[in-house]
């Protein structure tokens, strides 16, 4: 599946809040950033395969998972969107870092 980005730092990875990792990005200005500290509504919609994407109400992207997309810059080990088209799977929520810190509450899994 995708890895929908939460990070706010203006350095680090350029793939920012709101991005489809590998295929679809959201720079630091489209991210809809909130100060430290702030609680945020987030809000991933996959109907079929398209993901909208948003921040506190506000549609920070949308993308088609058609086929044919390669991951964006090619590592090996990432498929394109042929590897990534499902109608049903698992969620996961990770941190990359031991430093940084994300909290999550209420979250809420519901069929369109």
């Amino acid at each position: 599946g995708h890895e929908i980005q939460i990070l706010d730092r203006p350095d680090g990875d350029m793939y920012k809040t709101g991005s489809v990792y590998g295929f679809d990005r959201v720079g630091l200005g489209g991210a809809g950033v909130t100060p430290k500290g702030t609680w945020n509504d987030y809000e991933i919609r996959v109907v079929d395969q398209h993901y909208s994407v948003y921040r506190n109400g506000v549609l920070l992207n949308e993308f088609d998972n058609t086929a044919g997309q390669e991951f964006s810059p090619p590592r090996s080990d990432d498929p394109g969107t042929d590897g990534r088209r499902y109608a049903s799977g698992y969620l996961g929520l990770q941190v990359h870092s031991e430093t940084d810190v994300i909290s999550y509450r209420n979250i809420r899994i519901q069929e369109l």
